[in-house]
């Protein structure tokens, strides 16, 4: 793909494949990626959700400390941003992910 966006949209849809698949380790790296792309891309909402894919592989494998890490992160960034209703799914997310 040609534009950072469609390779960051690529390269997450090869993440949520591979973590369907249970392929963490693929999943991982793919999502690592995916977060380095809209990081440079400076795409709040983009980078928000990229957290919370990584929280949410985190989750699969077991790491809940890592999952709360990843929630915090875009915790920040949602409410550094002013994007309120997504602070609250967030709050709830990381609610949930602490039991």
């Amino acid at each position: 793909m040609q534009t950072l966006y469609g390779q960051s949209i690529a390269v997450g849809n090869l993440g949520m494949l591979a973590q369907v698949k249970r392929d963490f380790s693929t999943a991982r790296t793919c999502f690592d990626q995916h977060l380095q792309l809209v990081q440079a891309l400076i795409d709040p909402e983009a980078e928000i959700e990229a957290w919370k894919l990584m929280a949410g592989l985190s989750t699969a494998q077991e790491n809940h400390e890592e999952a709360l890490d990843s929630f915090e992160q875009a915790r920040r960034i949602a409410e550094r941003e002013g994007h309120h209703n997504e602070l609250r799914r967030i709050n709830c997310l990381i609610g949930v992910s602490k039991g």
